[in-house]
């Protein structure tokens, strides 16, 4: 039967595992996850749960047997059979953005129309935000409404068609970019090209960060120009950008008076 089976092997990557769980059972009957490094010990909890609420099953190894990773060996992280329903799906915004762009790739190929209700105030908004624009370049419509008291749930019709565009730009990473800005703050002068100040990439708030140390940035229509300056500490709140974490985390340290970064929570499962 394995033999028969789709294999998926994501690698280290989180959001890959994340967003394929929900896609590939949109289309296939039965498949296998695999992963390698930390991946086969992150959570996939409560995307399982909803898939399984609309009609899949998962079979997870016993971790304490098969399911350990040795180095970078992969190892299978879950099979899941039963191919995805739509429905009314559910999860909390504090939880993982992927978890909710993976639902949003998928649910639009189901027959029937689906809603996606997001239970708690969404972190991370602005991955979601980039899915849903990245979605509209390839033909799929998605309604996005907000209650009076701020939750989201997003109106999915069913049996759509992802067209490929003409044209699509694909924007420089600002979450890589980031590493660099950092380092002309510290080390010298850097100039980053291939950047969309406009983007909804929410990691380009290293700019407004990094300013607020005290660093000089110029900013251009797609590049960002960062001098070494005296840095400041500063108390920073990471719910949106948590990834900043690791590099400002390396500025802090060289800044003058004390830092603090707060709402990091979820790195704690990164």
């Amino acid at each position: 039967d394995t033999e028969s089976m789709h294999i998926f092997d994501c690698k280290e990557s989180g959001s890959t595992l994340r967003f394929m769980l929900p896609t590939a059972m949109a289309v296939l009957d039965k498949a296998i996850f695999k992963g390698s490094g930390k991946l086969p010990e992150r959570p996939i909890s409560p995307l399982k749960e909803e898939m399984e609420r609309h009609g899949c099953r998962f079979e997870i190894p016993d971790k304490t047997t098969s399911g350990k990773t040795i180095g970078n060996k992969e190892t299978e992280i879950c099979r899941i059979y039963g191919k995805l329903k739509p429905g009314e799906y559910s999860l909390a915004g504090n939880i993982s953005s992927q978890f909710i762009t993976g639902l949003l790739f998928a649910l639009p190929l189901l027959k029937d129309d689906s809603l996606l209700k997001i239970t708690t105030p969404l972190e991370s908004a602005g991955y979601v935000d980039l899915t849903l624009r990245v979605l509209k370049d390839f033909g799929i419509r998605i309604d996005k409404q907000i209650s009076k008291d701020g939750l989201i749930t997003y109106k999915i019709p069913g049996n759509q068609i992802y067209t490929e565009p003409e044209g699509l730009y694909i924007e420089g990473d600002w979450s890589n970019a980031a590493f660099w800005i950092c380092c002309g703050a510290l080390g010298g002068s850097i100039t980053c090209t291939g950047l969309d100040i406009n983007s909804a990439q929410k990691d380009k708030e290293i700019v407004s960060i990094l300013k607020s140390m005290g660093a000089e940035i110029t900013l251009n229509r797609s590049s960002v120009y960062c001098r070494k300056a005296e840095l400041n500490g500063i108390k920073l709140g990471v719910s949106q950008f948590p990834d900043l974490v690791p590099v400002m985390a390396a500025v802090m340290a060289m800044a003058e008076k004390q830092s603090c970064i707060t709402d990091a929570h979820r790195l704690r499962i990164k």
